[in-house]
């Protein structure tokens, strides 16, 4: 932890530094191989926390769902029967996240040049897009298969 101050630190000077590049409008081009490690050092964490909050929330919902619905409605000994339903709530939840996140990103894409900058300045609507097919694919997948454990465990007759 005695690091944090400085990866702070660098974090700010690195951001101040291409502040000051994009209003003389200048290329980082020797520079950015100084500025982009404090930058990504931030970065990546931030980008992995808000694309997957939602796993330990679902994680929990899940586990509650497997407690009370699971384990009440079925015999005890189905074997997967937790594990896929606390899956699937993962899986459903980070992609209604996901389709979330990419509408937000469609409607005001500068949101990642801001929080990113240099590196989210290529962002694009296309982007965008690309995540809400993702998490359509995922949300479809996981509902599929959902549909498909619960028929094989005989609670849906259809």
């Amino acid at each position: 932890m005695d690091l944090l101050p400085y990866l702070i630190a660098s974090f700010c000077l690195s951001r101040a530094t291409v502040a000051v590049a994009a209003q003389r409008q200048e290329a980082l081009e020797g520079q950015k191989w100084l500025i982009y490690p404090a930058l990504l050092l931030v970065y990546i964490p931030l980008a992995t926390a808000v694309l997957l909050w939602p796993i330990s929330i679902a994680a929990a919902f899940g586990d509650h769902v497997v407690w009370g619905f699971i384990l009440a409605e079925f015999h005890p000994s189905l074997p997967g029967a937790e594990g896929l339903v606390v899956t699937l709530c993962i899986t459903v939840a980070l992609g209604l996240w996901w389709l979330f996140v990419g509408i937000l990103l469609r409607l005001r894409p500068r949101i990642v040049t801001a929080l990113f900058r240099p590196l989210g300045d290529r962002s694009t609507v296309r982007h965008a897009l690309w995540l809400e097919i993702i998490a359509l694919a995922i949300i479809t997948i996981s509902a599929l298969i959902g549909f498909t454990a619960l028929r094989g465990f005989g609670t849906l007759r259809w």
